[in-house]
């Protein structure tokens, strides 16, 4: 007659410890996530260039308009100023500024503020093999 125990495995501390593999995976795993999350931490804190098209002020210049926005977000004036890049007049009322995704967020939500996006760089030349008197076009059509 067989035994009616049943094998399964136990996955107390004490098993852990008796198995050096098992227990320097888990402590990889361990330092991995916590690096992670630092890192993810410290990636909020980052300063981004950002646009943002606001209303058209009535009445306001629009970098006064644009450092009155900012303000409500970052604290004070100076704070508003430093963070100020160019504003925009021709495209439509706007102005570009150095945000943390954080400050990016709350801004979404102040009044007169319809869009704000991070800045992205586009390349221009799409070939990646350009050499110097090539124009990186294909020339057989």
């Amino acid at each position: 007659m067989k035994s009616s125990k049943q094998n399964y495995v136990s996955f107390s501390t004490g098993n852990f410890m008796k198995n050096p593999l098992i227990f320097w995976i888990l402590v990889f795993l361990t330092l991995s996530l916590a690096a992670k999350i630092t890192v993810a931490d410290d990636d909020t804190d980052q300063t981004r260039d950002y646009i943002v098209f606001t209303d058209q002020p009535e009445g306001q210049d629009l970098r006064d308009y644009a450092i009155q926005i900012l303000s409500a977000v970052l604290g004070s004036k100076e704070d508003a100023e430093k963070a100020l890049g160019y504003v925009y007049r021709n495209v439509g009322p706007g102005f570009s500024a150095r945000l943390t995704p954080k400050q990016a967020l709350l801004l979404q939500n102040q009044p007169g503020v319809l869009y704000v996006k991070e800045s992205e760089m586009y390349q221009l030349h799409p070939h990646p093999h350009h050499d110097e008197g090539q124009s990186g076009w294909s020339q057989s059509l």
